[in-house]
Order: C-alpha cells, then sequence, then structure tokens
C-alpha cells in the first residue's frame, strides 16, 4: 500500500515560496544522492519533493529515471506520466517512447 499524506492549505503566499525553496533543496540533494549511486536516499528525498511542490515535474521524471533503473517499469511509467502532464517533460516523454508506452 501506498503512504497517505494528508494536505493543508496554505495561510500566505510565503508558506508557498518556502514550500517551493524546499522543494529545490530537496530536489538538489537528491540529484546529488543519485550522483553518488545511493538510489534509495535518492528516491526517498524525491518523494519528499514530490509533496513540497505538486506542481513541478523535475523530480516525478527523476523519480521514473530511478524506477526504470531497478526495472520497475510500472511505477517508472506512473512518475513520468506525472513529469509528463506536469511540465511538459521531454525527457519523460523520450523515457515513455523508449519503454513503448507511447507513440512518436
Amino acid at each position: 500500500m501506498g503512504t497517505i499524506v494528508a494536505f493543508r492549505p496554505l495561510e500566505h503566499p510565503s508558506e508557498w515560496t518556502s514550500q517551493v525553496d524546499a522543494a529545490d533543496a530537496l530536489l538538489q540533494t537528491a540529484l546529488k544522492a543519485v550522483a553518488a549511486g545511493r538510489s534509495g536516499e535518492a528516491r526517498a528525498l524525491l518523494r519528499r519533493a514530490v509533496v513540497a511542490d505538486l506542481r513541478r515535474a523535475e523530480p516525478w521524471y527523476w523519480l521514473g529515471a530511478l524506477h526504470e533503473q531497478t526495472q520497475d517499469i510500472p511505477r517508472a511509467a506512473q512518475a513520468y506520466y506525472m513529469a509528463l502532464e506536469l511540465g511538459r517533460s521531454v525527457p519523460a516523454r523520450e523515457a515513455l517512447l523508449r519503454l513503448g508506452l507511447i507513440r512518436g
């Protein structure tokens, strides 16, 4: 079963900025973990980045790439589709093409 996450409405615009900053920091730390071969740590950080900024495509793309790397194609596809929907991500589209899940 997946994790259930509760959300509360943001009360002030400054809260949104801090959420975006947190997502940026989590994404950068996750990418460093990917580069260092620490995929478990990277996956956890990317999940936190997704929650920190629900409108951002990059964490979804990288989460998909990590799942693809471990041959978890259903989860990779789900993450790539989210990245594509959120940001019209060219890398996510290319990944879905490579996996044969969409057509050119």
